[in-house]
This record gives C-alpha cells, structure tokens and sequence, in this order.
C-alpha cells in the first residue's frame, strides 16, 4: 500500500493526460474494469504485484492482459508504468483517487438515500433535483432498501447525513420522555 498523497497525485496525472485526451470517463472506467478484472481473476493480480516475479515477467503478463483490454493507450500505459515504478499494488487506492478526482472535476457528488421500501422514479428524481440545488454539483444518487427505518429517508451526501427517517424521531421522543422533557410539536 502506498501514502494517499502518492496515490493521488498518480490519478491526478493521469487524469490530466486523460483529460486533455477527452477520455477522462474513458479512462475511468477501464481503470475500474482493471480493478475488477483482478479481482475475479487473482493469480494474475498475485503475479503482477508480487516482488519475487521479476519486472519483465510482471510486465509481460500485464501486456498480454491488456491487450486483449481494448483499453485506451493512456490506460495501458498508466498500467505498465505502475509496474515500472513499482506502484502497481496500489491500483485499487489508485483507481479510487482518479474516480474522486473526475469526480471533483466534472462537478459530481455521490449520494445514498436509505428508506424502509423502494423509493419511486419520480421520487428519486426530485430528491436528486433538491440535492443538486443544495450542493450546487450534479448527484449521482443511489438508493438502498432499510426495513430497519419504519419510514421516512436517510440521505448521505459524503460526509453529510439527512436524517428523517421514523427510526430515529423515535428515539429521539425516547429520549426526551426518559428525561421528563416536553415533547416539541
């Protein structure tokens, strides 16, 4: 594993070459195809990490890998340079720095609400829309299913939390019950 500063400034400039390429998403994706990629296949990601196979083997294998890829020549060359630099180990922190950093660039935030059932399109739609004006950025929104709510939404946006589910208005009418406090209505 390496610094995240290190890691960073990887993604950073690769996601500058990208970029002024016009493949910015491009390159994102195949750097998270990569990670995947390794994940389902892990004699491949122990060969071209393990420091006991020599740079050319480890390079050689991740050749013959990537050019069955079709990834762009900037990912390729990113890839095999990281072997290079023996920084290759550190793909995954890597591709999820240059995943933040497109992010950051092309003005997007994550966000997770969580609601006891499924939240329709429209919705969703609105919600995204409401988030968007707040945050000033296009939102990315996932929704997730929390029988554990009773009601009511919990939303995320990084380190942001909404929280009007039922859930926690309970307990906090709890709360003030146990400490004799009026209830606010």
């Amino acid at each position: 594993m390496i610094e995240g500063s290190i890691a960073r400034r990887y993604a950073q400039a690769v996601l500058d070459l990208a970029r002024d390429e016009g493949i910015a998403e491009r390159v994102g994706s195949e750097l998270d195809d990569f990670v995947a990629t390794l994940e389902r296949v892990p004699v491949i990601r122990e060969v071209i990490v393990h420091p006991g196979f020599g740079k050319d083997e480890r390079k050689a294998l991740l050749h013959a890998v990537l050019e069955r890829s079709g990834y762009a020549r900037i990912t390729r060359d990113f890839l095999l340079l990281l072997v290079d630099k023996s920084r290759i180990g550190a793909y995954g922190e890597i591709a999820r720095a240059y995943a933040r950093g497109l992010d950051e660039a092309m003005g997007r935030v994550h966000a997770t609400v969580r609601s006891a059932g499924p939240l329709d399109a429209g919705t969703l739609a609105r919600l995204r829309q409401h988030l968007e004006r707040v945050t000033g950025k296009t939102v990315v929104l996932e929704s997730q299913v929390d029988p554990s709510l009773i009601g009511g939404l919990v939303t995320q946006v990084g380190s942001l939390v909404f929280d009007g589910s039922i859930r926690t208005q309970l307990e906090a009418m709890r709360s003030r019950l146990l400490r004799d406090e009026p209830a606010i209505a």
